[in-house]
């Protein structure tokens, strides 16, 4: 029982918890707060949780940056994510604002803007033919606002769809 508790009280290769975290950060990225949040079944202490967190960061398996880049790729290009609710989505993670910003720096600009044209010519799309011009022009700016996109980007795309 008791090398049991040096396991956790210092975390050894052998250790369950960090080797499963090792396991998990290996297939995808994850953020620090996600890996504590996973931790928390294994009823850690805070010093070990601490401990299993350095030692994921030291081994390259926990890294920011990568996990911010890794996001915004993602839900920019699958999800269809405007700036805006990509980056509330990773201040919720409690991703640092050096990653984020790190991250949209990578990010094209023009891939965003095709991402919004293309979302918003599905929307009209679906939206009543006989509907009234500005009735339309709303709903398509509500849903990308939804969406997390700026509103001046909005405006200009809704614009060319619409005229």
């Amino acid at each position: 029982m008791d090398g049991l508790s040096n396991n956790k009280k210092n975390p050894k290769e052998d250790s369950v918890p960090l080797s499963s975290m090792q396991r998990m950060c290996s297939s995808r990225e994850y953020c620090e707060h996600d890996i504590r949040l996973k931790l928390k079944r294994f009823e850690l202490s805070s010093t070990e949780t601490n401990a299993i967190i350095l030692k994921l960061k030291a081994d390259d398996f926990l890294n920011e940056e990568r996990f911010a880049l890794a996001f915004v790729r993602d839900k920019s290009r699958l999800s269809g994510w405007g700036s805006r609710k990509i980056a509330f989505a990773l201040k919720n993670r409690r991703v640092s604002e050096d990653a984020i910003n790190y991250a949209f720096s990578q990010l094209d600009t023009d891939s965003e803007r095709n991402t919004l044209m293309k979302i918003l010519e599905t929307k009209a799309k679906s939206l009543k033919k006989e509907e009234e011009r500005e009735s339309r022009k709303y709903k398509l700016i509500r849903f990308a606002l939804s969406r997390g996109f700026e509103y001046d980007k909005i405006l200009e795309a809704v614009n060319k769809i619409i005229g």
